[in-house]
């Protein structure tokens, strides 16, 4: 067959049934293209899962002694139900039979037990599960070292919809949502004396005398320039900054809340003005504790964190153009717990130049 008839022969399908598959030749093709056909065949025998078929059925011959097998220890107390994820109608929607087979234990976490995840949200944050796990840890050593063995543990984040995000009411963060209001409702400067006076009156109470050394030097290499920033600005530069930050935090608020990494955002006094959902469900503080009142970022740091932030802050505020560093940082979770992170900041400057916040986002470590 020369070449020509060959082409049109492969594009549209025509093949004598001697050239198919078995199991192609008893049904009929869903697809023009034979090769097509092929192609869904070679994926779904991958899979174990006929595409080709009418009811789309699968084949549960193939599967893994992990997952056809419910002999472990962990899972007897389970509902003898097929693992969702091999269930191709209902994939994304188990009922309540199905959610049961999560139960890690009576006094457990939620947990699935053949990928060894663990569920954290907004009812169960990621430190108490760290607790529970520990506390299982204790309780059935043997179940718990042979689940690890299978497979390392990972947490899965459950994220609100997004009618059901709300802004925060804080008295230094985002106070509007739409940009008229900003324009047309913010008449006056925020007021950033009193902010640092309350934070140094904090750092004195909580650090000795050689913490607050290495902290004023940090602060001393950066006031300067803040100082002769400012001192030619006027009342309407004020004003107009003030609405570039409120401006900038609503269209931060867009991005964070369908960005899924745990983020927190703060003024350059260090004041918390706005916490991602996930940075809640991470250290296991609300909103409300956070924003409800003028709450410094290094009140949820520990001192070693604590000491570096104005390290770090001296060096990208004025000297660092990019404005962006990467940092291990350990947050406190409010019952005084540390929670090790790797973080990354970024700076952001305002029309004139000044800091004006910084975003930084948090993952945790888990090694």
């Amino acid at each position: 067959m020369d070449a020509p008839r060959k082409t049109k022969k492969y594009l549209t399908g025509e093949t004598s049934g001697s050239d198919l598959p078995p199991t192609m030749r008893e049904k009929r093709r869903p697809f023009m293209s034979s090769a097509a056909d092929m192609e869904y065949a070679t994926l779904g025998n991958i899979i174990n899962q006929d595409f080709l078929s009418p009811d789309n059925q699968q084949s549960s011959q193939f599967f893994s002694p992990a997952v056809s097998n419910s002999a472990s220890e962990d899972t007897n107390d389970s509902v003898n139900v097929q693992n969702p994820m091999y269930q191709n109608r209902h994939m994304f929607a188990p009922d309540s039979n199905q959610i049961a087979m999560y139960k890690m234990h009576t006094m457990g976490p939620q947990c699935d037990p053949m990928t060894n995840q663990y569920f954290i949200g907004a009812h169960m944050t990621f430190p108490q599960v760290v607790k529970q796990i520990s506390q299982y840890r204790q309780v059935n050593p043997l179940q718990f070292n042979e689940r690890n063995q299978q497979s390392a543990i990972s947490f899965s984040v459950a994220v609100s919809q997004p009618e059901e995000h709300q802004l925060a009411s804080s008295p230094c963060g985002l106070q509007f949502k739409e940009p008229s209001e900003i324009y047309s409702k913010i008449t006056a400067p925020f007021n950033y004396v009193q902010p640092y006076h309350d934070l140094n009156l904090y750092l004195r109470k909580r650090f000795d005398k050689k913490h607050l050394v290495s902290m004023s030097k940090s602060m001393s290499e950066y006031r300067p320039s803040f100082i002769a920033g400012m001192i030619h600005l006027k009342g309407d530069d004020l004003i107009f900054a003030e609405q570039c930050f409120q401006r900038t935090l609503l269209e931060y608020d867009a991005y964070i809340a369908i960005s899924g990494t745990p983020t927190l955002v703060w003024r350059r006094t260090s004041q918390i003005a706005y916490v991602g959902d996930e940075f809640c469900v991470l250290t296991g503080w609300s909103k409300e504790q956070l924003l409800g009142k003028s709450t410094f970022a290094v009140e949820i740091m520990d001192d070693k964190s604590c000491v570096e932030y104005f390290q770090l802050f001296s060096k990208i505020a004025f000297g660092d153009f990019r404005g962006a560093t990467m940092t291990e940082c350990t947050l406190l979770t409010p019952e005084g717990e540390s929670i090790r992170t790797s973080s990354i900041w970024t700076l952001k400057r305002d029309v004139f130049g000044i800091p004006m916040m910084i975003i930084a986002s948090f993952l945790p470590i888990l090694t």
